[in-house]
Formats: structure tokens, sequence, C-alpha cells
């Protein structure tokens, strides 16, 4: 599973990771890849997946969340920090 944790199609810090966007990624069929490989350690009893931010867990599961839990798992610092400033604007 570190395997597909460093294949490309997240980013951002283990334990806080989230999807990248890649249209190489996307046609060279590598999302399906990862997925497969995801479920055939599932099905086996292995490790599951432990890369993933607790954020995409929550929006995936309809959890609702505040605005403070979702921006500390925003990958980019930059993007995380005008967030902030324009957070504070409204």
């Amino acid at each position: 599973m570190n395997e597909v944790s460093t294949c490309g199609i997240f980013e951002g810090e283990t334990g806080h990771m989230v999807f990248t966007h890649s249209l190489p990624l996307i046609t060279g069929r590598k999302y399906e890849m990862c997925g497969r490989l995801l479920q055939w350690s599932l099905a086996h009893g292995g490790p599951g997946l432990p890369v993933l931010s607790p954020a995409v867990y929550w929006l995936s599961h309809g959890i609702a969340t505040t605005v403070s839990q979702e921006l500390e798992h925003v990958p980019d610092a930059s993007v995380r920090d005008n967030i902030k400033v324009v957070s504070r604007a409204v």
C-alpha cells in the first residue's frame, strides 16, 4: 500500500492526502490500477489506505465539518493561507 500512496494520485502529507486530478494519470489508468490494489488489499485483510485526509472521509460520507477542519487538510500551504485571508475578510 506504500506504493499506492506514492504513485502520484495523491498530494499532501501522509495522513492528510487528497486526490489529485491528472489527465495523464487518468488516461494511463493509474487511478484504476491503484483502486484495484486497494481493493485486493482490503479483500485479503490488508491495511487499507491510511494516508487519506480525514476530511476526504467526512465529505465523502456526508458528515458535517467546519471550515477550520477542512482547511487543515488543504495540501498546498499558499492556497491554505489565501483561504484563511479570504475567510477572515468575509
